[in-house]
């Protein structure tokens, strides 16, 4: 499913493009992350007053963020520098009607990776000079946020939610209340690795053991460069100088 992601983000933007013109704003959410609308609303509507071309969510927490070879996220030479564009998390991100056209440009011309994020709104936003803007309002990557936070509207998302985890917080949001006592009902067994009761240390001790799984069945790779590098670097402004040094980097 991981390497399809980018194919299947390509494929809905390129829908929405065809049967929804002049769509305003698009929203892309996982299917274990808990979207709380009516704070999304206000929030789009307070950037679009500033900018009306943006990508919107919580950006990458390093301001150069590593491509790995390795693993479950591995890439390939077919993007072949070390650093993406400081990207959006994937779980919840907004995309602009008005960025959608440049977007669907740059994706029928440049070769994919399957890092939907960091294609999207790193590679492809970047290419294009669209704004990523950040929200500590979107759901970070660590179950970090307090549940009856999100359903009170004090951010706009949540990931790392189970099926059990997403019925009770809507129920809450509509239901105008929340019980945190009801999300300790929850079995752990219902919610795998992402239950609210488990460590961050099982999730990442689960999260290792599935890459090394991933990498020991890792077929050898042959080196392939589907991109213009000279032109790739020049339109992300990481010439081969500029990636030796990294602190002046422009991502």
């Amino acid at each position: 499913m991981a390497k399809n992601l980018s194919t299947k983000i390509a494929n809905a933007l390129y829908w929405t493009g065809k049967h929804c013109p002049g769509v305003r704003h698009i929203v892309k959410v996982d299917e274990d992350t808990y979207v709380h609308l009516p704070q999304l609303v206000s929030m789009v509507r307070r950037v679009e007053k500033v900018t009306p071309s943006f990508v919107l969510g919580h950006q990458h927490k390093h301001h150069y963020p590593k491509v790995v070879r390795r693993g479950r996220w591995r890439v390939g030479l077919e993007y072949p520098l070390p650093y993406y564009p400081r990207y959006i998390y994937g779980h919840s991100y907004v995309i602009s009607g008005a960025a959608l056209p440049s977007i669907l440009h740059t994706l029928r011309t440049t070769p994919g990776i399957k890092n939907e994020d960091a294609f999207v709104t790193g590679i492809v936003a970047k290419l294009n000079n669209i704004p990523r803007l950040h929200s500590r309002a979107f759901a970070g990557t660590s179950y970090q946020q307090v549940l009856c936070n999100v359903t009170r509207g004090y951010y706009v998302s949540l990931t790392y939610c189970c099926k059990e985890h997403l019925k009770t917080l809507y129920r809450h949001a509509v239901e105008g209340r929340c019980d945190e006592s009801r999300f300790d009902q929850i079995p752990t067994w219902k919610c795998r690795f992402f239950s609210h009761s488990h460590s961050r240390y099982h999730n990442n001790h689960q999260h290792q053991q599935h890459q090394q799984a991933d990498t020991a069945r890792e077929p050898r790779r042959r080196r392939v460069t589907a991109l213009d590098v000279k032109k790739l670097e020049q339109l992300l402004n990481v010439g081969a100088a500029a990636q030796r040094r990294i602190g002046q980097e422009i991502l």
